[in-house]
């Protein structure tokens, strides 16, 4: 079973140690690991913007994490799973929970931006509901765009 649990400021060290997992920094848009000033500012703007939602991934220990940013007619979803979870399912169950949460929250179709070397992250969203949308570059990096269907 996997459960979203309302991210806090107790888990900013979680965050951090996802957001600086080898692989999760290889398939970023952004590939420098944050700096804990860095991510501390980044978390602290995260959990107080009204644009933006977070959680903990949990089966029952935290697995992973998710947040939503929400723009003028959509909100982008980001999702990391710890390196030992990842391919166990869990990240479908995830995703369509927050944009479950997302859209009942603010009404808004809810968009990921992929890299195109993500296959796994690619099939995850696909099983959650998601479809191929289009493609665009995203820091130098081809990316795909996946959309939720329904709004």
């Amino acid at each position: 079973m996997v459960t979203l649990r309302p991210a806090n400021l107790d888990d900013m060290g979680w965050f951090h140690t996802l957001a600086c997992e080898p692989t999760a920094r290889a398939l970023s848009f952004t590939t420098e690991a944050p700096s804990w000033l860095g991510h501390r500012m980044w978390y602290a703007e995260l959990l107080g913007s009204q644009d933006a939602l977070a959680w903990v991934v949990e089966s029952p220990e935290p697995v992973g994490v998710v947040y939503v940013r929400r723009r003028a007619k959509d909100a982008t979803i980001s999702v990391n799973l710890s390196p030992e979870t990842r391919g166990k399912g869990y990240g479908p169950l995830a995703i369509e929970q927050a944009t479950s949460h997302t859209q009942t929250a603010w009404g808004l179709p809810v968009t990921a931006y992929i890299r195109f070397d993500n296959t796994p992250s690619a099939i995850a969203f696909s099983r959650a509901g998601y479809v191929y949308w289009g493609s665009a570059t995203i820091k130098g990096h081809f990316t795909l765009t996946y959309r939720y269907r329904y709004v």
